[in-house]
């Protein structure tokens, strides 16, 4: 669907938030969205016509079913992705002249640039500010990034959209190189705890700073 993917649209909202919540109900949507029932499903039909949406009417145990959103494959491949059949077949390309090393060696070169671009945006601020920044660099890559303060040193990252996803499911080193990049980006402790390419519903970070700045 052309042009849907602009943060200001309501289709685009309601889009994201069924990515982010799993698979919601309509009072879930509708409180989240701040937005009448009415209003959602107005929405839903538009996007289930276009097949990004489907419905689905689940027990509940307490008298009617539970009507729940989904998101398709097709609304999965309206959200941002990094060019991925481009760069696997480029990737292949090297695979099979250079060997796995030289995969490896691309992906390292990509993490390395990336940290680059973000250190400018990133240096001399305080811990929670350093890892908000982090989630709008990550956003304005397409993805879709959350923060949580879990304690006084740490963070969780959560990114409902991997936009290397086709990358990652061929090449794993594509979500090491990830976290390694955050390690030395933001000088904390790391542990991947969920990934999209596992398949769970988002990519989470634990981070963990060993001292305060």
């Amino acid at each position: 669907m052309k042009g849907l993917y602009s943060e200001s649209s309501p289709k685009t909202k309601l889009l994201l938030t069924v990515k982010r919540n799993g698979e919601p109900s309509l009072s879930e949507l509708s409180e989240i969205l701040g937005i009448s029932k009415a209003a959602i499903i107005k929405h839903i039909a538009e996007l289930e016509k276009e097949g990004m949406l489907e419905r689905a009417y689940v027990p509940s145990g307490k008298g009617r079913p539970v009507c729940k959103v989904y998101i398709t494959e097709k609304g999965h491949s309206v959200l941002p992705k990094s060019y991925s059949s481009l760069a696997i077949d480029a990737l292949d390309y090297v695979e099979k002249n250079m060997g796995m090393q030289g995969v490896t060696d691309i992906l390292h070169f990509r993490s390395s640039k990336i940290l680059e671009d973000y250190r400018k945006s990133l240096d001399g601020t305080d811990e929670e500010t350093l890892v908000g920044k982090l989630k709008s660099l990550r956003n304005s890559d397409g993805y879709m990034a959350e923060v949580k303060k879990l304690s006084e040193n740490v963070f969780e990252l959560c990114e409902y959209n991997c936009p290397i996803l086709q990358v990652s499911e061929k090449y794993s080193e594509a979500c090491n190189t990830e976290r390694k990049l955050f390690e030395d980006l933001l000088g904390a402790d790391i542990e991947s705890t969920h990934r999209i390419v596992s398949g769970a519903k988002t990519c989470r970070f634990v981070i963990n700073f060993k001292e305060k700045f």
